[in-house]
């Protein structure tokens, strides 16, 4: 069945907004690993005092050696990855279905550059991330696991040994340990910087506007 002009404009922007959420989301996860493995040891550790960064850099490093700090890279690419994808691939339909009773093409710049009611902002932001999160959980869950190995105790040489171990002992419901409360506190944090940022968008362009009709009006 061939698509209407308005339907092949929508898989093209769904797609783009996936590929670019994604793609993004992933380079950035390479990038700053590191960092979330450290803060994982540093959480999870059971020293008295709690270790300083320097100290978990030291013990993962001493442990696992330079590849430790990436540990539990490939979940987390897949997960951010994935999860960035799903966001922007979903918002927009998203705010279009909420505001105008349907799925358009027009860009999630464009809809959120409209002066759309609070709660739908709120609304759209909080929805499509309660979404990609139930998708992402167990991928969150395996990456949290492969990271925090040094505290624990279990190794993990790979993502399927790890999906092995957590199903065997836990069930499938362990591959979406903590899922509620990462909801309750994802959802309304991206409901809320959602409509902070639109707020924001709406407030910028419309003060360029001002200026430029100002200095137009001046010449």
């Amino acid at each position: 069945m061939k698509l209407s002009v308005e339907d092949e404009k929508l898989v093209q922007a769904v797609v783009k907004d996936f590929v670019a959420g994604g793609v993004s989301g992933a380079i950035s996860t390479v990038l700053f690993q590191p960092f979330d493995v450290v803060k994982t040891y540093m959480q999870g550790s059971k020293q008295w005092p709690p270790p300083g960064i320097r100290d978990s850099i030291r013990h993962i490093f001493a442990c696992q050696g330079v590849t430790g700090l990436w540990a539990g890279t490939t979940p987390a690419i897949i997960r951010v990855g994935l999860g960035s994808g799903l966001y922007f691939a979903m918002l927009n339909p998203i705010l279009s279905f909420l505001s105008v009773g349907n799925f358009t093409s027009s860009s999630t710049t464009e809809n959120l550059h409209k002066q759309l009611p609070v709660y739908i902002v709120l609304a759209a932001g909080a929805f499509t991330r309660c979404a990609t999160t139930a998708v992402v959980s167990p991928i969150t869950v395996l990456k949290t696991r492969m990271e925090y190995q040094t505290v624990s105790g279990i190794s993990y040489p790979n993502v399927l040994k790890a999906i092995e171990h957590i199903s065997r002992t836990e069930g499938l419901k362990g591959l979406y340990s903590g899922l509620l409360p990462t909801i309750l506190r994802d959802a309304p944090y991206s409901g809320l910087y959602l409509l902070l940022y639109s707020t924001t968008q709406r407030t910028i362009s419309d003060s360029r506007m001002q200026m430029f009709l100002g200095f137009r009006a001046s010449c």
